[in-house]
């Protein structure tokens, strides 16, 4: 898989170790993101420094961990990019081209347009000590397992992050062009109305949950 490959170049000459975690109940069951990231985080060995989140269907940039390496231990870092066309993305998995060219094919104007409006959401990296401090703030899992199926989890920790940083808890930052996601279509429960209005609703209510818990530390 080209996104594998990436990865594996980005890698070479850092010490880094991947956990993976794979969903494998079925069509039948709904996806469950949140609680694959947490069960990913739990087999985690002790002896790490920073924490980063990857989709397994993004081509890294082959220079993102040297960026990665001079993050501030207080910041609070999101892995922006964008989607790939169709036809882009089956030129890729056909011939895995240098990461340079990579970067360089036909991107979803969509996508693009989604990065604007959204700012800050994208893949997480977060020091050890920042990242015990926001699974604290969230029940003691960095992702919400109440989110069921795509969004919602990793918009709750982005929002912690602008609060945190409103309190001088950490520096918020966005590492642009850091990947391009491989096309796909999107899971059919992601545009329903009804499941996106009990998600945003969910959402609110642990976002005004976390302010509480903002406040209460500062006071």
């Amino acid at each position: 898989m080209a996104s594998r490959q990436y990865l594996e170049r980005a890698m070479f000459g850092h010490d880094v170790k991947c956990y993976v975690r794979e969903d494998t109940q079925g069509d039948d069951v709904p996806f469950h993101k949140a609680k694959l990231l947490n069960e990913a985080i739990d087999s985690m060995n002790d002896d790490w420094n920073v924490f980063v989140q990857l989709d397994a269907d993004v081509c890294l940039r082959g220079t993102i961990f040297d960026d990665l390496e001079v993050l501030h231990e207080k910041s609070f870092a999101f892995l922006g990019g964008v989607k790939l066309t169709e036809e882009a993305s089956h030129e890729i998995e056909r011939v895995i081209p240098p990461w340079q060219e990579m970067f360089d094919k036909e991107v979803d104007p969509e996508s693009i347009n989604l990065n604007r409006r959204q700012g800050y959401v994208g893949m997480v990296v977060l020091h050890r000590e920042l990242f015990e401090t926001a699974r604290g703030f969230l029940g003691g899992k960095l992702y919400d397992e109440r989110f069921v199926g795509w969004g919602g989890e990793d918009s709750v920790i982005s929002f912690l992050s602008r609060d945190m940083q409103a309190r001088g808890m950490c520096k918020r930052e966005y590492i642009f062009d850091a990947w391009r996601h491989l096309w796909h279509t999107d899971a059919p429960e992601k545009n329903d109305p009804r499941i996106k209005s009990k998600r945003d609703k969910l959402f609110r209510g642990i976002v005004d949950m976390n302010r509480g818990k903002l406040c209460d530390l500062k006071s």
